[in-house]
């Protein structure tokens, strides 16, 4: 029986190995609440310190109305998830210890951590095959690119609304910051451009390439020189695992480069060079880690405390601020522990999709790759801005951990059966 390609939602393999239809059918009300989850990653609204997401509203009706189809899979958790919400949780701690009093900054971090962790709980329970996470990969690529085309389109219209775009500049969508907006983008780009021509791709066809020009525009008006780093840095991993890419890559540059050429020949003013440059963000981050380095020094094991550098930093507390690098602030506030438990905890995933790439059979690969190149990218993209409660990175995460229980089974299958790729 060599020769049939495997491709686990069980679709082409035999009866006897299928998924039970009656266990995905009982699935699918999760599945669909968080597939509306993914969708609505780029809409955010302003309510006064925080922001209003629609996605958190669809997390909760799937933890209440999904709650008995909900499982623990060991294989997709490590030490690393525990040990990371118990230094949050000692981190704020020392923040309480100091001041007698949890702030509403503490608050919100602790209680965004928690909401992150149930939406990795929520998501690896419901991707259970290959079929979903391609499904969660295709709404998010589909959501993000959607707003890239519509936000692009009225910038360029020179149309500027409170809630579309920031200001009348920079792409942000409705997701109001621009290089948060970035993230989300170079995530989406990263998982089309990494699964494309090949295998299952996420989006493929002359739709998907639609789609990635659709994002590629809008990453390139974000002007967020963090996401282009981020971008950079996936791609490079992408090109590195395909190859051929480096072809495509290498025509993808030319027509950029010369597109990007002209753009600033014709349309860039002397205001939008300076928003480019932006010297006043960039000596405002150096500031921020010139300020957190002392800070580290006074307790560099265990960190000076969740939210301590907003306080210190800003006494009178008018402008919450955070340093602007994920690593300097994990450091500052959480110290070289805090810092130890987040490297594993990221290095945890980029083991699971190595696992997942070796063991995939060829038509799931080009997944496994995309979600790798956007692991990457994050990474990237978080010496420019915090990225550790960014959604969509625990989606890929998520991901990337049900890719390699996912990639397992099949190599399962493909022995007990005889299968050949």
């Amino acid at each position: 029986m060599s020769g049939v390609p495997i491709y686990v939602q069980n679709d082409f393999l035999p009866a006897q190995v299928r998924a039970r239809p009656a266990a995905v059918a009982q699935n699918a009300p999760l599945v669909w609440l968080m597939s509306l989850y993914i969708f609505f990653f780029p809409v955010q609204f302003p309510t006064g310190s925080i922001n209003l997401a629609p996605s958190d509203f669809f997390l909760a009706l799937a933890l209440i109305l999904c709650v008995f189809r909900l499982r623990f899979v060991p294989a997709v958790w490590s030490v690393a998830h525990a040990a990371l919400m118990l230094v949050f949780l000692t981190a704020a701690g020392v923040s309480v210890y100091l001041h007698g009093t949890m702030s509403s900054y503490v608050a919100v971090k602790i209680g965004g951590l928690l909401t992150l962790f149930a939406s990795y709980y929520c998501l690896t329970t419901a991707a259970r095959t290959w079929r979903e996470i391609r499904s969660f990969m295709r709404v998010f690529i589909f959501a993000v690119s959607l707003h890239c085309l519509i936000s692009v389109i009225a910038l360029k219209a020179g149309y500027s609304a409170a809630w579309l775009n920031y200001g009348s500049v920079r792409v942000s969508g409705m997701y109001l910051d621009p290089n948060a907006f970035g993230g989300l983008v170079l995530v989406a780009l990263l998982m089309q451009v990494g699964s494309y021509l090949g295998g299952r791709s996420a989006v493929s066809g002359p739709l998907g390439a639609l789609v990635t020009i659709s994002l590629g525009a809008g990453l390139f008006f974000t002007l967020s020189r963090s996401a282009w780093i981020g971008f950079t840095f996936g791609f490079i991993l992408i090109s590195f695992l395909r190859p051929r890419l480096w072809v495509i890559a290498s025509v993808l540059a030319l027509a950029i480069t010369g597109g990007t050429y002209l753009w600033v020949q014709s349309h860039l003013s002397a205001k939008n060079e300076e928003l480019i440059a932006r010297q006043d963000t960039t000596m405002e981050r150096v500031e921020q880690i010139r300020q957190a380095i002392p800070m580290f020094e006074s307790h560099p094991i265990r960190g000076v405390g969740l939210g301590e550098f907003d306080l210190r930093s800003d006494p009178a507390g008018y402008h919450p601020l955070i340093i602007h690098n994920t690593t300097v602030w994990i450091l500052t506030e959480l110290g070289l522990i805090g810092f130890t438990i987040y490297v594993a905890f990221v290095a945890w995933f980029f083991r699971r999709g190595a696992g997942a790439l070796k063991q995939a059979d060829s038509q799931a690969k080009p997944l496994v790759v995309g979600l790798l190149g956007a692991h990457v990218g994050m990474l990237g993209l978080s010496t420019g801005i915090e990225v550790l409660y960014q959604r969509h990175w625990w989606m890929v995460m998520a991901m990337l951990a049900c890719a390699a229980m996912a990639a397992a089974r099949d190599l399962t299958f493909r022995r007990e059966f005889q299968y050949e790729d």
